[in-house]
């Protein structure tokens, strides 16, 4: 009896160990994935408060006047653009910010990047123009 239950605590001994193995595991792997994340993202920009007349080639031939357009991932009113430079990414943001396409002043930001709380002094999303939102 003693020896089955000193057997039993082993094996949820040896139960514990792997399940925390299998974490850690999960967890390098997770930061792995991250940090690959984190280095393509350097050229990937955010593209939103798009107009629904806005199409995949418009955005293609507005933003591939700043260089090599490497991947375009147009969605419903926004859309996912990579280049292959970081600094034209840059470029891009600073000059496309608040642009006016199709009607809509559009959004134009790096990839990853959280939206601060909205407060009064936010610009709007819709207009752009200070004091509402």
């Amino acid at each position: 009896m003693i020896l089955h239950i000193h057997l039993m605590e082993k094996e949820r001994s040896n139960h514990r160990l792997e399940s925390r193995r299998r974490s850690r595991e999960r967890r390098r792997s997770r930061s792995r994935s991250r940090d690959r994340y984190r280095s393509d993202s350097r050229s990937r920009i955010y593209i939103g408060n798009l107009s629904h007349r806005t199409t995949d080639s418009d955005l293609h031939n507005i933003f591939s006047k700043f260089g090599n357009i490497a991947k375009l991932n147009p969605r419903n009113h926004y859309a996912f653009l990579e280049y292959e430079d970081s600094k034209i990414a840059k470029e891009v943001i600073s000059k496309m910010h608040g642009a006016d396409i199709d009607g809509k002043r559009i959004i134009v930001e790096e990839t990853g990047h959280r939206r601060k709380e909205q407060s009064r002094r936010d610009i709007c999303y819709n207009c752009g123009r200070k004091g509402h939102w």
